[in-house]
């Protein structure tokens, strides 16, 4: 559970960005507005956070989650209300998996850097040990993804 004040300055953060879009993705007359388009613009606002964050999103919120944190409002209604939205893009953000550069940057350097310093190593100190690097580089690519993926990097 984060705390008041972590809430307040994500929220800060997040609603300039919602008041600049909200206009676009949510016209005033909703008479063109339906679920997809609904569920489409929730999602781009989300995407556009996550940009003017620099982190990369992972993954798209799911349409239940963004269902239940606007039940009872949908398209269908004549006005969409802007801070009920704004509270549901607030729950719904955590779950698109956001990761920030420095950790993909982080990723990137293990899952090639560790292959390549095992191939290193394992010519310049053992060269003549009977593993083949054709072997040697899966194996360890493999495995530090793995160790990636148990540290919940990936």
């Amino acid at each position: 559970m984060q705390s008041g004040n972590a809430i307040d300055r994500k929220r800060t953060k997040i609603v300039p960005i919602i008041d600049r879009f909200y206009g676009e993705f949510f016209p005033n007359d909703n008479a063109g507005m339906n679920r997809a388009k609904f569920y489409h613009a929730v999602c781009q606002i989300v995407q556009e956070i996550n940009a003017s964050a620099g982190g990369v999103q992972l993954r798209v919120p799911s349409y239940e989650s963004i269902s239940t944190e606007l039940s009872g409002m949908g398209p269908s209604l004549q006005t969409i209300d802007q801070r009920k939205i704004e509270n549901a893009i607030m729950k719904v953000f955590p779950s698109t998996g956001v990761i920030g550069k420095t950790t993909m940057t982080k990723i990137m350097l293990s899952i090639f850097g560790v292959p390549a310093a095992a191939l290193f190593i394992k010519g310049r100190f053992y060269p003549k040990v009977g593993i083949k690097d054709e072997y040697l580089i899966p194996v360890v690519t493999s495995a530090t993804v793995l160790a990636l993926s148990m540290m919940r990097m990936i």
